[in-house]
């Protein structure tokens, strides 16, 4: 979840980026798979759950003019 968030933060702020930001969470998701740390389901949950808040964090950012 962090490093999906940080991933599309990142994205918003380094559009031309934007891919390989979001190539590092997966990779960052899949590493703790591979760990043994998480199930595949989990990774995907928190993908997508990063995502969510980094686009709550960008639209708060945008209302309070810290955009």
């Amino acid at each position: 979840m962090f490093s999906a968030s940080a991933a599309e933060v990142l994205a918003y702020l380094y559009p031309t980026q934007a891919t390989q930001f979001r190539a590092w969470a997966e990779e960052a998701a899949v590493s703790r798979i591979y760990g043994g740390i998480h199930w595949r389901f989990d990774a995907e949950v928190g993908l997508n759950q990063g995502k969510k808040v980094a686009e709550y964090t960008v639209n708060k950012a945008k209302l309070d003019g810290a955009d």
